[in-house]
């Protein structure tokens, strides 16, 4: 055997087998970490393969109360994010016209209008048509600011000219939607 001399020094045996378990232990423990945490987050092309290659689940639940739409009852204008209340709003649609122009009436510019279509099916006469709507306005007139009705940064003004169609049940059913035609309000 080698007796070392005084001022040599090294490492025992003990001391680098307990640096090695340590290294170990301290990598063992890294990949367990590592591998929990890819299994808990998938990566980006993982998430896109499996979604094109799994087919969507569905559930079906029964509802302990009835959901009821918010909007029943409302002609919805998703172009302004605004709803009308009407009576008839399911046999109502409308169309939209985004060309912004000068109102003939003098109360300004506006942004674009409505005109509020009676669907066909519901008419005797298909040619009849409702003749009311709202032009959307970011400033108004001060003489039309009474009639109009502001909701957020904007105002709607509505009108239009009585039309009467040739039968009483489509007359019926026009002089309801322009009666409707002021209940706008924010959806």
């Amino acid at each position: 055997m080698m007796k070392l001399k005084k001022n040599e020094t090294g490492f025992s045996a003990v001391e680098i087998i307990l640096v090695l378990v340590i290294i170990v232990l301290l990598g063992v423990v890294g990949w367990f970490v590592y591998k929990n945490q890819k299994k808990t987050i998938p990566s980006p092309t993982t998430t896109a393969n499996t979604t094109a290659s799994t087919p969507a689940k569905t559930t079906t639940t029964t509802p302990t109360t009835p959901v009821t739409d918010p909007n029943a009852g409302y002609l919805v204008i998703k172009e302004w994010g605004v709803k009308i209340k009407m009576k008839d709003s399911t046999k109502v649609t409308y169309t939209y016209d985004g060309t912004p122009g000068t109102d003939p009436r003098g109360a300004g510019y506006y942004e674009s209008n409505i005109l509020f279509v009676v669907k066909p099916e519901y008419l005797q006469d298909k040619t009849c048509k409702v003749s009311v709507g709202y032009s959307r306005y970011k400033t108004l007139e001060v003489a039309f600011a009474n009639t109009a009705i502001k909701i957020g940064d904007y105002y709607y003004l509505g009108g239009g000219s009585p039309y009467n169609c040739g039968n009483d049940a489509d007359n019926t059913l026009n002089q309801s939607v322009r009666s409707d035609y002021g209940n706008i309000q924010a959806l």
